[in-house]
């Protein structure tokens, strides 16, 4: 889908009764802020979502829609669209597909009413599963990003015969599902019944939007078919549940607390329960190194300022550490204690505030009697004790 205008209508379709004729939606574009709208309209509405802040290029829109007041959200959709100028850098764009690693077909297309249609030649592609990937250059020089997707090419006369899906390791969800009719047999997506996920604390999305902290269940989806010829195939891939976690208040699955950690001062929190996270915050300055330590084997992870991971332990680890990227606040996430006794979790954060990087060490130019202790930061005057450098003469005051 293309969209040339800052503004663009989606249409959705919601089935409601008159006690439910208003609906709450949430939306966001690529990774960004969520944001929310009321509606009051039944069946077929008309809506136009602001854009003007985006890049020209591929985005995708995602919307969770609940009746309002009530909990009952469905699941995230998802299109993908590009934003342009104007419908006329939408004519003759350039395409390049290729299939795995090898590109297949080159060529130029034009938007009719905001969408295209390619028709991709795959005879020289072999029998078997492959990613079809898809780039995008207006005429100028706008790149869209890569978009992928997977198929399945059979041989003449074959068809899908049964596929069966499941949620990461299949503890939860794994179904089975043979196809009656080879008429369109590989349209799938609409059969797929995930239900409502679990938050699993060793994977899970981690967002900051607008200074508040999100966690939502994060799961992988795996797909294996099975066509007449008796070949299988499988794919995976990572998805969000947007309606299973939240904000990070203490009361959603996996939220035990938000608690506020003083470099240097143990703090003590009970064992978190399967599944459960216990959610801690410290600011700390760019360069400042920052080390964790546990009483206990258990999991950390620790998210910047701005929702990206920069640190998490490994296994049985009980030490650790990071040098912050970024000023600002750091979320630390304690959880999968290792061998469970119902006892207390011991979490303590050391700091080291950033060495400046201006000197390196003093020179033999040192004439005025400067005075650096070993990290070649500047004191005011010579220590009681201790060794520190005067020219690039190590001393020792007694």
């Amino acid at each position: 889908m293309f969209f040339r205008r800052t503004t663009f209508c989606l249409l959705l379709l919601m089935a409601m009764t008159a006690a439910r004729a208003q609906t709450h939606l949430y939306y966001w574009f690529d990774n960004g802020d969520i944001r929310s709208v009321t509606t009051n309209a039944t069946g077929a509405w008309n809506w136009n979502v602001d854009a003007s802040e985006l890049r020209e290029g591929f985005h995708t829109l995602h919307v969770m829609a609940s009746p309002a007041g009530e909990s009952n959200w469905s699941a995230p959709r998802t299109i993908f669209f590009v934003k342009a100028p104007a419908l006329a850098d939408l004519q003759d764009v350039t395409y390049v597909a290729s299939v795995d690693t090898k590109v297949v077909q080159t060529g130029t297309v034009s938007s009719t009413n905001g969408t295209v249609a390619l028709d991709i030649n795959l005879d020289d592609v072999p029998i078997g599963f492959h990613s079809l990937n898809m780039v995008l250059i207006t005429k100028n020089g706008g790149v869209t990003d890569v978009r992928n997707a997977y198929f399945w090419k059979l041989t003449e006369g074959n068809h899908i015969t049964r596929y069966e899906y499941w949620i990461d390791d299949g503890e939860f969800l794994h179904e089975t599902v043979d196809v009656q009719s080879d008429d369109n047999p590989f349209i799938l997506d609409e059969d797929f019944d995930i239900g409502e996920t679990t938050f699993i604390s060793r994977n899970f999305a981690f967002v900051v939007a607008n200074g508040k902290m999100y966690a939502w269940a994060k799961h992988r989806l795996n797909v294996r078919f099975f066509d007449k010829d008796f070949q299988v195939a499988q794919a995976s891939k990572d998805f969000i549940d947007y309606r299973v976690g939240g904000q990070i208040l203490g009361n959603l699955p996996g939220q035990l607390s938000l608690q506020p950690i003083v470099p240097g001062e143990p703090l003590s929190v009970s064992e978190p329960t399967e599944n459960n996270i216990h959610w801690f915050q410290v600011f700390a300055d760019q360069g400042d190194s920052l080390r964790l330590t546990t009483n206990r084997a258990c999991m950390l992870n620790v998210f910047s300022p701005t929702g990206e991971e920069v640190y998490a332990t490994e296994d049985g680890t009980v030490t650790g550490g990071f040098r912050a990227p970024v000023r600002g606040t750091y979320y630390i996430a304690l959880h999968d204690v290792a061998q469970r006794n119902g006892y207390n979790v011991q979490l303590t954060v050391t700091f080291v505030p950033g060495i400046p990087t201006a000197i390196t060490r003093p020179d033999d130019d040192n004439a005025d009697g400067t005075l650096y202790d070993l990290q070649g930061r500047k004191l005011t005057e010579k220590p009681d004790k201790g060794i520190y450098i005067n020219g690039h003469v190590k001393q020792t005051a007694r």
